[in-house]
C-alpha cells in the first residue's frame, strides 16, 4: 500500500487539506464559532498558506453549507484555504451518527488520495491549539508521512466557557459574524481540559479508585497534578500523506469513521510522528456532561492494597487486548504522551514514564500473550494469598460475596490450562468462606 513520498526537502510541499464532516444546526454552529476561529489562529492556516493551494474539505448538507458561506468567518477562511463542498444527507433515522460520518470520510479521503495531498482529518466539535498546523507542516517537511495525536473528551459547557474567556471573546457573542480567531496555546487548552474533563475521562485516571474497566486512554498525574502522562488507544490524524500511498483501502469507512481500522489499513508502514508533548500540538473534543456519563463509583475492594492494583492491571489488560483495537493501535499504546500546564523537570517525567512503562509491560506485554507471567505467578502465589487472608478476616458476608464475584472475573482472565487445579481449590475455599459450601 505504501510507496515513497513525492516530496523532498528541496521541493515545494504539496497542499495540506483540512477536512470536517457534520450536519445539523448544533454541529454547524460549532464549525462556525469554534472550529474555523481555531483554524484562523496565527499558527494554523495563516502560517501554512503561502505558495500552495490548501483546502478545507467540508462534507455537510447543501443547506448547512449555504448558511456557513454567508458568515464572516467563512469569508476570512477563504483568504487562506479554498473551501470545497462534499454534499452528504443528514443521518437517516436509526443510523448511528458516527457510522454516518463515514459517508463524508469516504469522499474527503478519496479527494486527498486523488490529489496526492496531505490531510488533517478533524470534526466540528474539536479545537486545535495555535501552532498545530505549523507543527505538522514542519513534520511533513522533515519527511514524516503521518502525524498522530491522542484526544480526550471534555465537558462541553465548562470547556467552551473557559475557551472563550481565555481567548478574550466573551463579549462578542457568537463569532460567526466576526473575524475573531481563537488562538490558545497547548498549555492554555490543557489547563482548561484538566478543569473540565468529561466523567468518562475522569475514570481513565489510573490513580483513582474509580479507574474504568475499559480505559481507552489511561493517564497518570504527576505529583503536583499539573502534568499528566497518557498512553492511548485512540488517535486523531493531524496529518496523513496520501502522496505515499499506491492504493487506498476505504473498506473501514463504509461502516464506521476513521476511528476504526482506517489508519492500520493504509498507514501502518509509513514514517510516523506521534505528538508526545502538548506544547507541540494539541487537540481535544467535547460533549455535554449528560452524554454517556460514567458514574464515579467503585466497588469497595478497590481500596484494598492487594486487590485494587490487581484489578486495575486486569482492566488495562482486557482493554489493550480487545479485538476492537488493531495492531497499530496496540503498538502505539506504549508511546508516552506528555500533557502539562507548566514546566515539569525531565527527571520527574522520566521517573513517571519508567514507572508506567514497567506497569504496562507487566500487564500488556508485547509478546502476544497479554496474560503475562506476573499475572499468572504473582497474582496466585503472592497477592492472592494475602487476598484470601483478608477475606478470612472480613465479617460482612455481602462484602465477601462482592469480592468473590470480582475474583471470579480475575480467574476468568487467566489461562485455565496452567492453573485449573489451583482455580478449583481457590473457588472452593472462597465458597467455604462465604457459606456457600461446607468445609
Amino acid at each position: 500500500m505504501v510507496a515513497g513520498s513525492v516530496d523532498s526537502e528541496t521541493e515545494q510541499l504539496r497542499p495540506i487539506y483540512v477536512s470536517c464532516v457534520f450536519w445539523g444546526e448544533r454541529f454547524r454552529d460549532f464549525f462556525i464559532d469554534v472550529f474555523i476561529p481555531s483554524l484562523l489562529s496565527p499558527g494554523n492556516l495563516p502560517a501554512i498558506s503561502e505558495g500552495r493551494r490548501n483546502k478545507v474539505l467540508i462534507a455537510t448538507t447543501p443547506e448547512d453549507y449555504a448558511i456557513i458561506e454567508q458568515t464572516a468567518q467563512f469569508r476570512r477562511m477563504k483568504q487562506y484555504a479554498e473551501p470545497m463542498l462534499f454534499p452528504i444527507p443528514p443521518a437517516p433515522p436509526g443510523v448511528n451518527g458516527c457510522q454516518h460520518m463515514g459517508v463524508g470520510h469516504l469522499q474527503v479521503t478519496d479527494q486527498a488520495f486523488k490529489d496526492k495531498a496531505y490531510l488533517c482529518a478533524l470534526v466540528p466539535d474539536m479545537i486545535i491549539s495555535d501552532g498545530t498546523l505549523a507543527f505538522v507542516e514542519k513534520k511533513a517537511r522533515e519527511g514524516y508521512q503521518a502525524v498522530l495525536s491522542t484526544c480526550i473528551r471534555v465537558e462541553e459547557d465548562g470547556f467552551l466557557s473557559g475557551v472563550r474567556a481565555a481567548a478574550g471573546v466573551d463579549h462578542l457573542g457568537k463569532l460567526g459574524d466576526t473575524e475573531a480567531a481563537i488562538g490558545l496555546s497547548g498549555r492554555q487548552l490543557v489547563r482548561i481540559s484538566m478543569d473540565n474533563l468529561h466523567s468518562q475521562g475522569m475514570t481513565w485516571n489510573y490513580d483513582k479508585p474509580y479507574f474504568a474497566q475499559f480505559p481507552v486512554a489511561p493517564f497518570w498525574p504527576s505529583a503536583a497534578n499539573n502534568a499528566w502522562l497518557f498512553h492511548s488507544l485512540h488517535w486523531v490524524p493531524l496529518l496523513l500523506d496520501y502522496g505515499c500511498l499506491e492504493g487506498h483501502d476505504q473498506s473501514c469507512l463504509k461502516n464506521w469513521t476513521m476511528d476504526g481500522d482506517y489508519l492500520h489499513d493504509n498507514f501502518t508502514s509509513v514514517r510516523s510522528w506521534i505528538v508526545q508533548d502538548s506544547d507541540d500540538a494539541y487537540v481535544t473534543s467535547w460533549s455535554p456532561a449528560d452524554d454517556r456519563p460514567v458514574p464515579l463509583t467503585y466497588p469497595p475492594e478497590m481500596d484494598y492494597p492487594d486487590v485494587g492494583p490487581m484489578l486495575k492491571g486486569i482492566y488495562l489488560n482486557k482493554t489493550y487486548g480487545d479485538p476492537i483495537f488493531d495492531k497499530m493501535k496496540q503498538t502505539l499504546f506504549f508511546v508516552p504522551i506528555r500533557w502539562h500546564v507548566g514546566e515539569t523537570s525531565e527527571d520527574e517525567w522520566l521517573a513517571l514514564e519508567n514507572r508506567v512503562q514497567a506497569l504496562l509491560k507487566r500487564w500488556c506485554g508485547r509478546d502476544g500473550d497479554r496474560l503475562l507471567n506476573y499475572v499468572r505467578a504473582m497474582a496466585y502465589k503472592s497477592a492472592l494469598g494475602r487476598f484470601l487472608r483478608i477475606l478470612e478476616r472480613v465479617e460482612h458476608t455481602q462484602f465477601v460475596i462482592v469480592i468473590f464475584q470480582r475474583l471470579g472475573f480475575l480467574l476468568e482472565c487467566l489461562e485455565a490450562r496452567d492453573y485449573e487445579i489451583l482455580k478449583q481449590k481457590t473457588k472452593r475455599r472462597l465458597r467455604i468462606i462465604v457459606g456457600l459450601e461446607k468445609p
